[in-house]
């Protein structure tokens, strides 16, 4: 991979305000409208209206408008001819890229804009190295890792009489183990299965299990495939829909194992948000699930199933200690270092980030 690299050293007080153009997806309620705003409730930095204010331009949604900061030269796609350049006067600013994740089957639909989006970039960054290994061929520019955050404030473990009143809120049974799955798993047509995220997998799995022992909860939209799955199949489930985030720690409360069974992620999530509030969580080898003791990664359904019908291992204070480096405001002073490093030094990757 080629690029530069920058070896210069710097303190997070030799920058007083950053001044940052963020490309985001902020209107709808979704994870990037919440990671942007923790982040910049955790920061010094300064968020600016436009591009040319900006000592920084953050894509943070690679499939957002790009109209702000480049354009198609008019014999774009001629010669192999680039197919975008920056705008005139936002040639000396470093712009990073954030992938979150990229899924080959649909490399039709993400590779014109990813290339763009490289394209205009000095640097690519990833949140987890399983993933940026994944997703490197599709990228020329230097890529650098930097993590998920988890507002552990939000996140905490709910134990005892409070969890005990939680499951009677939601109406849960008290005599079935409850696994939850809280990410849609239908495509937008709401009918076809959003297989990055492993809805198939998810139903193998409880299809495998006593369904008068266990119980599903699920949250959110676009539940279709696993709600149809499930119904055809008898095992009990409710899905109690759209929960607002900052209450997502009460689902947690309620469960007694999480499953994240996607075969390409970037995170998830899930996998912090089940660390930090103490849950039982099995995964697939996706994303930051390498931040897991690995007697809790699982490959395919049988090994699920079976692992959700004995003990669970002994890593929850592990999983809780590890989880404590994701604290919000320690990964947000990490960015904002690669930041005044990346501006520093006018757009190469600081050393020791790179891939």
């Amino acid at each position: 991979m080629g690029g530069r690299q920058s070896g210069c050293s710097f303190r997070l007080t030799d920058l007083v305000i950053m001044k940052i153009y963020p490309i985001a997806e902020l209107k709808s309620d979704w994870y990037p409208k919440n990671a942007i705003t923790s982040f910049r409730k955790h920061s010094t930095c300064r968020f600016v209206d436009r591009p040319e204010e900006a000592e920084l331009i953050w894509i943070f949604s690679y499939y957002q408008p790009l109209t702000d900061i480049a354009a198609k030269p008019w014999l774009a796609g001629l010669f192999n001819g680039p197919t975008y350049r920056r705008r005139r006067g936002l040639e000396g600013k470093p712009i990073i890229a954030s992938i979150h994740h990229l899924v080959p089957a649909k490399e039709a639909q993400f590779l014109p804009r990813v290339r763009a989006v490289d394209a205009i970039s000095d640097a690519i960054q990833f949140f987890s190295r399983i993933n940026a290994e994944q997703c490197r061929q599709y990228f020329e520019k230097p890529i650098f890792i930097l993590p998920y955050w988890i507002d552990r404030e939000l996140f905490r473990p709910i134990l005892g009489d409070e969890r005990k009143v939680l499951r009677e809120r939601f109406g849960l049974p008290d005599d079935r183990i409850i696994v939850g799955s809280f990410q849609r798993d239908t495509e937008s047509d709401l009918v076809t299965p959003k297989y990055e995220k492993g809805p198939d997998l998810f139903c193998d799995v409880m299809e495998r299990l006593d369904p008068g022992k266990y119980f599903v909860l699920l949250s959110g939209v676009r539940r279709n495939y696993v709600e149809g799955r499930l119904a055809k199949a008898g095992i009990p489930f409710v899905n109690i829909g759209k929960v607002a985030f900052e209450r997502m720690a009460e689902l947690y409360g309620c469960l007694d194992y999480y499953l994240v069974t996607s075969s390409y992620e970037g995170g998830p999530q899930a996998i912090l948000e089940s660390m930090a509030t103490g849950t039982p969580v099995y995964s697939t080898p996706v994303g930051v699930s390498d931040i897991l003791a690995p007697s809790v990664i699982c490959a395919k359904a049988a090994d699920f199933a079976e692992a959700l019908q004995g003990p669970y291992p002994g890593v929850v204070d592990r999983h809780l200690e590890t989880v404590r480096k994701f604290e919000v405001g320690k990964v947000v002073a990490e960015y904002e270092r690669a930041f005044a490093a990346i501006i520093e030094s006018r757009g190469a990757v600081p050393a020791g980030l790179a891939l």
